[in-house]
Protein backbone atom coordinates (compact mmCIF):
# COMPACT_ATOMS: atom_id res chain seq x y z
CA UNK A 1 0.00 0.00 0.00
CA UNK A 2 1.23 3.70 -0.57
CA UNK A 3 2.17 6.33 2.25
CA UNK A 4 -1.00 7.95 3.03
CA UNK A 5 1.42 10.93 2.86
CA UNK A 6 2.08 10.43 -0.73
CA UNK A 7 -1.46 11.49 -1.83
CA UNK A 8 -1.05 14.76 0.65
CA UNK A 9 0.41 18.08 -0.95
CA UNK A 10 3.04 17.28 2.12
CA UNK A 11 5.60 16.37 3.08
CA UNK A 12 7.67 18.80 1.21
CA UNK A 13 10.70 16.65 1.82
CA UNK A 14 9.86 14.48 -1.76
CA UNK A 15 7.09 16.34 -3.26
CA UNK A 16 8.32 18.93 -5.00
CA UNK A 17 10.76 17.07 -6.56
CA UNK A 18 8.58 14.24 -7.93
CA UNK A 19 6.62 17.16 -8.95
CA UNK A 20 9.42 19.23 -10.80
CA UNK A 21 10.32 15.78 -12.45
CA UNK A 22 6.69 14.90 -13.75
CA UNK A 23 7.27 19.01 -15.98
CA UNK A 24 10.24 17.63 -16.65
CA UNK A 25 9.27 14.51 -18.41
CA UNK A 26 6.23 16.45 -20.09
CA UNK A 27 8.20 18.94 -21.19
CA UNK A 28 9.82 15.78 -23.67
CA UNK A 29 6.64 14.64 -25.00
CA UNK A 30 6.39 17.13 -28.12
CA UNK A 31 9.80 18.05 -29.09
CA UNK A 32 10.43 14.86 -31.11
CA UNK A 33 7.49 15.84 -33.39
CA UNK A 34 7.71 19.37 -33.22
CA UNK A 35 11.15 19.71 -33.80
CA UNK A 36 11.21 18.10 -37.52
CA UNK A 37 8.66 21.20 -39.06
CA UNK A 38 11.06 23.74 -39.13
CA UNK A 39 14.12 21.89 -40.47
CA UNK A 40 11.74 20.01 -43.42
CA UNK A 41 12.84 21.72 -46.26
CA UNK A 42 16.76 21.14 -45.34
CA UNK A 43 15.96 17.48 -44.12
CA UNK A 44 14.46 16.69 -47.50
CA UNK A 45 16.72 18.20 -49.64
CA UNK A 46 19.77 16.59 -47.45
CA UNK A 47 18.38 12.74 -47.28
CA UNK A 48 15.84 12.89 -50.52
CA UNK A 49 13.04 11.92 -48.55
CA UNK A 50 9.83 12.34 -50.62
CA UNK A 51 7.12 14.65 -49.01
CA UNK A 52 5.17 11.05 -48.12
CA UNK A 53 8.58 9.62 -46.58
CA UNK A 54 8.73 13.16 -44.23
CA UNK A 55 4.76 12.84 -43.11
CA UNK A 56 5.74 10.14 -42.17
CA UNK A 57 8.13 11.47 -39.38
CA UNK A 58 5.13 12.90 -37.49
CA UNK A 59 2.57 10.11 -38.31
CA UNK A 60 4.82 7.15 -36.71
CA UNK A 61 5.34 8.35 -33.46
CA UNK A 62 1.56 9.40 -33.58
CA UNK A 63 0.43 6.03 -34.37
CA UNK A 64 2.98 4.58 -31.67
CA UNK A 65 1.36 6.56 -29.18
CA UNK A 66 -2.18 5.55 -30.26
CA UNK A 67 -1.21 1.83 -29.94
CA UNK A 68 0.25 2.48 -26.58
CA UNK A 69 -3.04 4.22 -25.33
CA UNK A 70 -4.88 0.97 -26.11
CA UNK A 71 -1.76 -1.15 -24.00
CA UNK A 72 -2.02 0.89 -21.49
CA UNK A 73 -3.37 -1.72 -19.36
CA UNK A 74 -0.81 -4.36 -20.79
CA UNK A 75 2.07 -1.92 -19.89
CA UNK A 76 0.36 -1.51 -16.25
CA UNK A 77 0.59 -5.25 -15.63
CA UNK A 78 4.39 -5.69 -17.00
CA UNK A 79 5.87 -2.76 -15.33
CA UNK A 80 6.55 -0.55 -12.58
CA UNK A 81 5.40 2.67 -12.91
CA UNK A 82 8.74 3.71 -12.34
CA UNK A 83 10.53 1.19 -14.65
CA UNK A 84 8.15 2.19 -17.51
CA UNK A 85 8.41 6.02 -17.60
CA UNK A 86 13.00 5.48 -16.97
CA UNK A 87 12.65 2.88 -20.17
CA UNK A 88 9.95 5.54 -22.10
CA UNK A 89 12.62 8.57 -21.17
CA UNK A 90 15.50 6.12 -22.55
CA UNK A 91 13.86 5.48 -25.56
CA UNK A 92 13.11 8.89 -26.36
CA UNK A 93 16.51 9.66 -25.33
CA UNK A 94 17.90 7.05 -27.74
CA UNK A 95 15.79 8.24 -30.82
CA UNK A 96 16.66 11.39 -30.68
CA UNK A 97 20.40 10.60 -30.16
CA UNK A 98 19.85 8.19 -33.33
CA UNK A 99 19.31 11.19 -35.32
CA UNK A 100 22.58 12.43 -35.22
CA UNK A 101 24.60 8.79 -35.08
CA UNK A 102 22.47 7.99 -38.21
CA UNK A 103 21.16 10.90 -40.27
CA UNK A 104 19.49 8.73 -43.04
CA UNK A 105 16.27 8.10 -43.98
CA UNK A 106 15.50 5.03 -43.13
CA UNK A 107 16.96 5.64 -40.05
CA UNK A 108 14.98 8.59 -39.01
CA UNK A 109 12.14 6.89 -39.50
CA UNK A 110 13.34 3.99 -37.39
CA UNK A 111 14.16 6.85 -34.77
CA UNK A 112 10.39 8.26 -35.09
CA UNK A 113 9.06 4.62 -33.75
CA UNK A 114 11.46 4.19 -30.86
CA UNK A 115 10.64 7.82 -29.43
CA UNK A 116 7.28 7.81 -30.36
CA UNK A 117 7.36 4.27 -28.69
CA UNK A 118 8.66 6.01 -25.36
CA UNK A 119 5.98 9.06 -25.60
CA UNK A 120 3.33 5.94 -25.91
CA UNK A 121 4.32 4.33 -23.20
CA UNK A 122 4.18 7.55 -20.60
CA UNK A 123 1.47 8.81 -21.80
CA UNK A 124 -0.69 5.65 -20.79
CA UNK A 125 0.91 5.40 -17.45
CA UNK A 126 0.97 9.27 -16.60
CA UNK A 127 -2.71 9.47 -15.67
CA UNK A 128 -2.41 6.59 -13.07
CA UNK A 129 0.79 7.95 -11.90
CA UNK A 130 -1.07 11.05 -10.85
CA UNK A 131 -3.79 9.84 -9.34
CA UNK A 132 -2.31 7.49 -7.20
CA UNK A 133 0.27 10.32 -5.56
CA UNK A 134 -1.37 13.38 -6.03
CA UNK A 135 -5.24 12.30 -5.32
CA UNK A 136 -6.16 15.67 -3.35
CA UNK A 137 -4.21 18.08 -5.84
CA UNK A 138 -4.59 16.40 -9.26
CA UNK A 139 -6.42 19.32 -10.90
CA UNK A 140 -3.04 21.27 -10.16
CA UNK A 141 -0.88 18.52 -10.81
CA UNK A 142 -2.93 17.67 -14.27
CA UNK A 143 -2.73 20.76 -15.37
CA UNK A 144 0.69 21.77 -14.83
CA UNK A 145 1.85 18.10 -17.04
CA UNK A 146 -0.79 20.14 -20.06
CA UNK A 147 0.90 22.97 -19.81
CA UNK A 148 4.55 21.10 -19.91
CA UNK A 149 3.34 19.03 -23.10
CA UNK A 150 2.37 22.55 -24.63
CA UNK A 151 6.18 24.16 -24.04
CA UNK A 152 7.61 21.28 -24.81
CA UNK A 153 6.03 21.77 -28.58
CA UNK A 154 6.66 24.96 -28.58
CA UNK A 155 10.10 24.78 -27.55
CA UNK A 156 10.41 21.82 -30.35
CA UNK A 157 9.46 24.06 -32.91
CA UNK A 158 11.83 27.39 -31.67
CA UNK A 159 14.93 25.75 -30.11
CA UNK A 160 15.72 23.46 -33.25
CA UNK A 161 16.40 26.17 -36.17
CA UNK A 162 18.22 28.34 -33.46
CA UNK A 163 20.68 25.32 -32.86
CA UNK A 164 20.95 24.91 -36.65
CA UNK A 165 21.87 28.84 -37.23
CA UNK A 166 24.30 28.40 -33.94
CA UNK A 167 26.26 26.71 -36.68
CA UNK A 168 24.91 22.68 -35.76
CA UNK A 169 24.12 20.61 -38.64
CA UNK A 170 20.36 19.67 -38.93
CA UNK A 171 20.57 16.08 -37.33
CA UNK A 172 22.61 17.40 -34.59
CA UNK A 173 20.17 19.99 -33.61
CA UNK A 174 17.79 17.05 -34.07
CA UNK A 175 20.08 15.14 -31.65
CA UNK A 176 19.96 18.20 -28.78
CA UNK A 177 16.90 16.66 -27.41
CA UNK A 178 18.21 13.53 -26.13
CA UNK A 179 19.68 15.63 -23.51
CA UNK A 180 16.76 16.72 -21.96
CA UNK A 181 15.34 13.54 -21.99
CA UNK A 182 18.25 12.70 -20.16
CA UNK A 183 17.51 15.34 -17.73
CA UNK A 184 14.33 14.37 -17.01
CA UNK A 185 15.29 10.71 -16.40
CA UNK A 186 18.18 11.57 -13.98
CA UNK A 187 15.69 13.42 -12.14
CA UNK A 188 12.48 10.96 -12.33
CA UNK A 189 14.66 7.83 -11.35
CA UNK A 190 16.11 9.15 -7.47
CA UNK A 191 12.69 10.79 -6.39
CA UNK A 192 10.29 8.03 -7.75
CA UNK A 193 11.98 5.44 -5.80
CA UNK A 194 10.37 6.93 -2.42
CA UNK A 195 6.95 7.72 -4.48
CA UNK A 196 6.23 4.47 -5.59
CA UNK A 197 6.36 1.44 -3.62
CA UNK A 198 6.21 -1.51 -5.97
CA UNK A 199 4.47 -4.79 -4.86
CA UNK A 200 4.72 -8.48 -5.82
CA UNK A 201 6.03 -8.41 -9.74
CA UNK A 202 7.33 -4.81 -9.78
CA UNK A 203 3.19 -3.41 -9.50
CA UNK A 204 1.67 -1.51 -6.80
CA UNK A 205 -0.88 -3.76 -5.64
CA UNK A 206 -4.71 -2.44 -5.93
CA UNK A 207 -7.79 -3.78 -3.74
CA UNK A 208 -9.70 -6.21 -5.49
CA UNK A 209 -12.60 -4.98 -7.16
CA UNK A 210 -16.37 -5.85 -5.63
CA UNK A 211 -18.46 -8.28 -7.02
CA UNK A 212 -20.68 -6.86 -10.58
CA UNK A 213 -22.92 -8.46 -12.54
CA UNK A 214 -21.38 -9.19 -15.56
CA UNK A 215 -22.67 -7.54 -18.25
CA UNK A 216 -21.85 -4.38 -16.16
CA UNK A 217 -18.06 -5.75 -15.35
CA UNK A 218 -17.72 -6.03 -19.47
CA UNK A 219 -19.02 -2.43 -19.92
CA UNK A 220 -16.62 -0.94 -17.78
CA UNK A 221 -13.79 -3.02 -19.05
CA UNK A 222 -14.79 -1.59 -22.85
CA UNK A 223 -15.60 1.69 -22.00
CA UNK A 224 -11.72 3.14 -20.93
CA UNK A 225 -10.20 1.32 -24.13
CA UNK A 226 -13.27 3.06 -26.31
CA UNK A 227 -12.48 6.62 -24.54
CA UNK A 228 -8.77 5.52 -25.72
CA UNK A 229 -9.70 5.19 -29.39
CA UNK A 230 -10.22 9.12 -29.52
CA UNK A 231 -6.60 9.89 -28.20
CA UNK A 232 -4.43 9.44 -31.44
CA UNK A 233 -7.24 11.73 -33.22
CA UNK A 234 -6.24 14.19 -30.83
CA UNK A 235 -2.97 13.73 -30.61
CA UNK A 236 -2.50 13.80 -34.73
CA UNK A 237 -4.32 17.10 -35.09
CA UNK A 238 -2.62 18.99 -32.41
CA UNK A 239 1.25 17.97 -34.04
CA UNK A 240 -0.49 18.55 -37.37
CA UNK A 241 -1.39 21.97 -36.40
CA UNK A 242 1.86 22.69 -34.49
CA UNK A 243 4.04 20.80 -37.78
CA UNK A 244 1.59 23.23 -40.11
CA UNK A 245 2.48 26.18 -38.22
CA UNK A 246 6.30 25.81 -37.69
CA UNK A 247 6.19 25.70 -42.02
CA UNK A 248 4.22 28.61 -42.64
CA UNK A 249 6.28 30.72 -40.43
CA UNK A 250 9.23 29.86 -42.54
CA UNK A 251 7.33 30.84 -45.19
CA UNK A 252 5.81 33.90 -44.24
CA UNK A 253 9.16 35.27 -42.74
CA UNK A 254 10.52 34.53 -46.12
CA UNK A 255 7.32 36.92 -47.67
CA UNK A 256 6.09 33.83 -49.83
CA UNK A 257 2.31 33.91 -47.63
CA UNK A 258 0.08 35.13 -45.35
CA UNK A 259 -0.91 33.35 -42.74
CA UNK A 260 -3.95 34.97 -41.54
CA UNK A 261 -6.14 32.72 -43.30
CA UNK A 262 -4.65 29.53 -42.02
CA UNK A 263 -4.34 30.68 -38.74
CA UNK A 264 -7.88 31.00 -37.89
CA UNK A 265 -8.51 27.35 -39.35
CA UNK A 266 -5.98 26.42 -37.16
CA UNK A 267 -7.49 27.95 -34.12
CA UNK A 268 -10.63 26.62 -34.72
CA UNK A 269 -9.62 23.07 -35.42
CA UNK A 270 -6.88 22.98 -32.44
CA UNK A 271 -9.60 24.33 -30.27
CA UNK A 272 -11.92 21.27 -31.15
CA UNK A 273 -9.13 18.86 -30.82
CA UNK A 274 -8.50 19.49 -27.47
CA UNK A 275 -11.82 20.01 -25.87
Amino acid sequence: MLNHSVNSPSPRRWLNPLLLALVLIGLNMRPLLTSIGPLLPTLRQATGLSFGGAALLTTLPVLMMGLMALAGGAINRLFSERSAVALSLLAIGLGALWRELAPGSVQLLMSAVLGGLGIGVIQAVMPGIIKHHFLKSMALVAGLWSAALMGGGGLGAAITPWLMSAGHDWHSALAWWALPALVALVAWWPVSRGAVSPGRGGRTPRPKPAAQPARLAARRLFRPDQRRLYQPDRLAAAVLHAAWLAAAGQRFAAGADDLRPGIGRVAAAGAGAQS
